[in-house]
């Protein structure tokens, strides 16, 4: 027990370097910070007495792969699980009714998220989480809060609504199951008879996109590595225009065409990943583009480019 911080049912901090915690049970509270940057991290099982975990509880456990949120927990706070690069499922008691900002941000690996419970959602709680498939939501969820949340979860591919809780009314057959789709592109370009919550989602994983049909025109960041998404069939002239951030960039297996000067100036892109051969490339798409140095394709076949002898 040296190894804990307790004080009144908080657990202030956790000092030890375990690497699968069991967290004493008469715990309510993980304390701000507690387990942050615990980096040999990864398990903990927390006790059916806990009631709240809050800001940056375990911010930075970058091994974190598993953790059981006890049914009687109602509050998670900012940041709790931001970086968890490792963590791969989670699923939060139907009494958690609110996320706040960044619960989950930067949670790479996350691939399942059930939160039943949860009407209210903060600014960018699953950015980036690129692993993401399969999500269960409450019919209850405010739609108006989407915005920011999801940016990035370019592979969730599962919709689903939790079941109705007793006393809810009935809702109509729209409402109702589970909404597979191929990708995101795939409900805000085509003709997917979805939910609008499930629209609205699809449509915040694109929030960084300006799409014309299947064509991307517009990518409003700078991100270092930049993941087209599925179901992107061309990239419009000049999308990437002088982005001098990007330094590798994967296009997805739909992608066709890539246009005129679509990355031209992208002076520190090092390195393109092609999940398909079928692209055709405009003449000076990637020019001035002085740092590339390695073309990927299908099957892991890499082309490594050493500059032109002899000049």
């Amino acid at each position: 027990m040296e190894e804990f911080r307790i004080k009144d049912g908080v657990l202030e901090a956790y000092v030890g370097r375990a690497e699968e915690v069991l967290v004493p049970e008469g715990v309510h509270t993980i304390g701000e910070g507690a387990f942050k940057a615990c980096v040999s991290l990864r398990r903990t099982v927390l006790p059916a007495s806990l009631r709240r975990i809050l800001t940056g509880a375990f911010k930075g456990c970058r091994k974190l792969q598993e953790v059981e949120i006890p049914a009687q927990v109602s509050y998670v706070g900012d940041y709790a699980f931001h970086r968890c690069h490792a963590l791969k499922k989670i699923s939060l008691p139907a009494g958690v009714e609110a996320l706040g900002d960044c619960v989950f941000l930067y949670c790479d690996s996350l691939t399942e998220v059930r939160m039943p419970g949860v009407k209210s959602l903060g600014k960018q709680v699953f950015v980036n989480d690129v692993l993401l498939e399969k999500l269960e939501i409450s019919r209850e969820l405010d739609k108006e809060c989407i915005c920011d949340v999801f940016t990035g979860c370019g592979g969730l591919q599962e919709v689903s609504f939790a079941e109705k809780e007793p006393g809810q009314r009935e809702r109509s057959l729209a409402d109702k199951g589970t909404y597979r789709f191929p990708n995101a592109v795939e409900v805000v370009a085509g003709e997917m008879d979805v939910p609008r919550l499930v629209r609205v989602i699809a449509v915040d994983i694109l929030r960084m996109m300006e799409l014309e049909g299947r064509c991307l025109v517009t990518f409003r960041t700078n991100l270092k590595h930049v993941d087209i998404p599925e179901g992107i069939e061309a990239i419009g002239k000049s999308c990437f225009f002088d982005k001098r951030g990007i330094g590798s960039v994967r296009f997805p297996r739909s992608l066709r065409e890539i246009g005129s000067r679509a990355f031209r100036n992208c002076i520190n892109l090092e390195k393109v990943i092609f999940e398909g051969n079928a692209v055709c490339v405009h003449e000076d798409a990637f020019k001035n583009c002085s740092s590339l140095k390695m073309i990927q394709m299908p099957g892991n076949l890499q082309y490594v480019l050493e500059g032109i002898a002899g000049l």
